[in-house]
Parts: structure tokens; C-alpha cells; sequence
């Protein structure tokens, strides 16, 4: 069986450290210091999934028509003023919903700085 490490042909090259272009992923405990033991007992995954989409508001309106509850509505989490976190000039939104096996998935997208 090949380690969590290892890529095959299809997969995807790993996105470089900052690069908000890229796909990324990270996990957090979800109360307290992460015990690894709680990934093997039947809890929720303290995984959080972040997937860029172009617009994240119409993104969130097509999931709530399909009958997919939102857990956090869209909000902007920071302007952009140069390169070093995301496109200068652009705010970065986000909004959360929660995936059928209770993992966390949350929208990005970059909208001009009004």
C-alpha cells in the first residue's frame, strides 16, 4: 500500500506553501489538543476542506437550491492590499458548509476591492 505521501500519475502536484491559488487543506483539532486515537473511534473528521470557487456567493446559492444546508453564509475574511496572502487589490471571501460525513468544506473566492 503506498504512504499518505506518495502521488500517483493523476494526482495533483502539491499547490506551494501560500499559494492561495492552490488547493489546501488542513487539519485542527476540533476540541483541544488533537488526539491522533480520535480519528479511529467513529468521530467526525477535524478536517476542514477549502475548494476555490470562482464566485462564492452564486456557489452558495446553488448549493442551498440543492438542498445542502449552509453553515456559515459568505463573509470576507481579509482585503488584499499587495501579493503576499492573495491577488492584490481583491477582497477573499469565505462561507462553510458541512459534507454528508460531517467534514467542514469551506469556499474561497476573490472578488475586486470595492
Amino acid at each position: 500500500m503506498p504512504s499518505p505521501r506518495s502521488r500517483t500519475k493523476s494526482s495533483p502536484a502539491p499547490s506551494k506553501a501560500g499559494d492561495a491559488r492552490g488547493t489546501r487543506a488542513r487539519a485542527r483539532a476540533a476540541r483541544g489538543p488533537l488526539d491522533p486515537l480520535s480519528f479511529f473511534e467513529g468521530e467526525s473528521s477535524p478536517a476542514t476542506l477549502y475548494l476555490e470557487v470562482d464566485d462564492v456567493h452564486a456557489e452558495i446559492d446553488r448549493l442551498r437550491a440543492a438542498g445542502i444546508a449552509i453553515t456559515h453564509e459568505p463573509h470576507v475574511i481579509f482585503s488584499h492590499t499587495n501579493q503576499t496572502l492573495g491577488p492584490a487589490g481583491t477582497d477573499e471571501w469565505q462561507a462553510f458548509v458541512t459534507d454528508p460525513d460531517g467534514t467542514l468544506v469551506g469556499l474561497v473566492g476573490y472578488t475586486p476591492t470595492a
